[in-house]
């Protein structure tokens, strides 16, 4: 039969997991600058439903599909873009006639 453990034995520590390590930072080469503007001027600009500022606003993203609201004197508009290594870098909401434009605004 086996001994009952002696009182005040240590008992094993578990097991410490393996560290995770950080995911490795994007190299800024695959940034792409990409503008947002609006006409007028001033557009409240949320990206992914965060706010990142007021048209015209520069900004460095990764290629992707990006959901972007821009709201300005109540009207709101909601659009995609698709950010790829070849295409366009801008986008502008004319609210005045409420027509979106590839590139700036005419």
């Amino acid at each position: 039969p086996s001994a009952p453990a002696a009182e005040g034995a240590a008992t094993p520590a578990p097991a410490t997991p393996a560290p995770v390590s950080a995911p490795a930072p994007t190299p800024a080469g695959d940034l792409r600058e990409v503008r947002l503007l609006s006409t007028p001027f001033g557009a409240e600009i949320l990206l992914d439903n965060e706010p990142v500022g007021r048209t015209p606003k520069k900004l460095a993203l990764q290629p992707g599909r990006y959901p972007v609201r821009m709201t300005s004197d109540g009207q709101e508009v909601w659009f995609v873009i698709n950010l790829d290594a070849q295409g366009p870098d801008t986008w502008c909401y004319k609210f005045t006639e409420r027509q979106p434009y590839i590139g700036t605004c005419p």
